[in-house]
């Protein structure tokens, strides 16, 4: 009786105590400034960079090698070169054979890590995270094996049919279609958007694949992070030796950040979706994209705050209707995306046919509300807070601070960025986010794409816009 006195008692007390709850929640205060160790800059005889950032939070070290490599450097004529040589990586080099490269990471990662090497639209990023005290020992293999690589004649074959599959089956997924369309669509360069085909990766040689490491694998074009915690000194003499025999070899191309010219707009107002065939789907995939700026553009911060208010979270204007009003789809989200010279913001979202039209026009009437109406001072205090506390513990990681450090390097953005980036987003005003809604989301500068069945779903999006299938 007594236990059961005492259970009684809890709930009333949790009961009164519910009664005396606010009715709203208190206003979430402002995130702190906040402020960052010192970042250290070293600049070698070969041009290789060196910056080291120390973060407290893990006792890790995390390192990466960022290369400007990627599918922006490949020659149109040898599509695919940079994934190819990224994966030549794990095959070794003049110091490891494949096998023992594979023993030597599993040595450094005893808790399950791995070597991570990958190419990008500008970069051909190798990294790993290790404890601090081997840190320098994996400093010493990045640079054996992108200065030194083996590149053997027998993994070739296995190397370029792996790449042709994974491209080929990337490829007929409706979301890549989708996406990859709308880019050709806003004027973007061919080999972002353009996936090298699977007979043009198993023509690639050998000579193939030295020729764009020479070119494009220099000291001058990379830069080496090093965050977490580690031994300052330590990693410096060993970078400084470690990489010494790596030297620029030809005169490569280096993505830059200057802005690509802008697409025109349109004329008239109407809208053209473009529609791509899928015979039997029952859903369809429909990307909105428009052209934005670079990182290092003014315009960048106001969009990142857009791009929140609109559609990143679930609270967002377009996900909020979409998805929780409307229930049209579970998978609905925007996207901003930073590219030299094709940066572009986009709103995705797989939908059932028969909800493919009012969902389409809910997402056009969230963006025009946004220019037309703008935004009210609680709405907007509310995602800055969000944004900043994102950023926040982003860049309370070491992997987030490499993040932050390689693009503002990429971008050639300001130094300065991890330090006031919580001011910069709190100094967007209604009046700005607005301008930039209507600067960059008007409606004569929207590429509509839809992937879906064609017999299902053309009769209803013809009542929203002009229909251009895609063949």
């Amino acid at each position: 009786m007594t236990g059961l006195l005492a259970i009684l008692l809890l709930a009333a007390a949790g009961v009164a105590h519910a009664q005396r709850a606010p009715a709203s929640p208190p206003p979430v205060a402002p995130p702190r400034r906040t402020t960052h160790q010192a970042t250290v800059d070293v600049r070698f005889d070969n041009g290789l960079r060196l910056t080291m950032m120390p973060v407290r939070g893990a006792p890790v070290a995390h390192v990466v090698l960022a290369i400007r490599a990627g599918r922006l450097t490949e020659p149109l004529t040898r599509r695919g070169i940079a994934a190819v040589t990224a994966a030549y990586l794990r095959e070794g080099s003049t110091a490891y054979s494949r096998e023992s490269l594979a023993d030597a990471i599993a040595d450094l990662a005893p808790l399950g890590g791995d070597l991570s090497v990958s190419a990008g639209d500008a970069e051909t990023l190798i990294s790993g995270t290790v404890l601090p005290e081997e840190a320098p020992a994996l400093v010493r293999l990045l640079a054996s094996l992108v200065a030194e690589p083996a590149f053997p004649a027998s993994a070739l074959e296995r190397l370029t049919d792996s790449e042709a599959d994974r491209v080929s089956s990337e490829n007929v997924q409706p979301a890549t279609r989708a996406s990859s369309l709308a880019d050709s669509l806003l004027g973007f360069d061919e080999r972002v958007w353009s996936p090298p085909r699977a007979l043009a990766l198993r023509a690639l040689t050998r000579d193939d694949v030295v020729a764009f490491w020479r070119r494009a694998y220099r000291p001058s074009a990379a830069q080496l992070y090093v965050s977490g915690v580690y031994d300052a000194a330590a990693i410096r003499e060993v970078a400084e030796r470690a990489f010494s025999s790596w030297r620029d070899t030809a005169t490569g191309l280096v993505p830059v950040a200057s802005e690509a010219p802008d697409a025109p707009a349109r004329a008239g107002t109407g809208l053209v979706i473009h529609l791509v065939d899928r015979p039997g789907a029952t859903q369809a995939r429909v990307v909105v994209g428009y052209r934005t700026v670079d990182p290092s553009h003014p315009d960048f911060t106001p969009l990142q705050v857009l791009h929140n208010v609109l559609g990143s979270v679930q609270s967002s204007r377009i996900v909020a209707s979409v998805r929780e009003r409307h229930g049209y789809s579970y998978n609905v989200s925007s996207g901003l995306l930073a590219r030299p010279s094709s940066s572009r913001w986009t709103v995705s979202a797989d939908i059932a046919n028969a909800a493919v039209s009012p969902a389409l026009r809910e997402i056009l009437a969230e963006i025009e509300r946004m220019s037309r109406d703008g935004v009210g001072g609680d709405e907007l205090a509310s995602f800055q807070t969000l944004l900043v506390g994102d950023l926040t513990i982003e860049n309370a990681t070491p992997e987030g601070r490499v993040r932050t450090l390689r693009r503002i390097a990429l971008f050639r953005g300001d130094p300065a960025y991890l330090d006031t980036f919580a001011e910069r987003i709190f100094a967007v005003t209604p009046s700005q986010l607005q301008s930039v809604a209507r600067k960059y989301l008007a409606p004569s500068r929207a590429v509509i794409v839809v992937v879906g069945d064609r017999k299902q779903i053309e009769p209803s999006l013809a009542a929203l816009g002009v229909v251009a299938p895609i063949r």
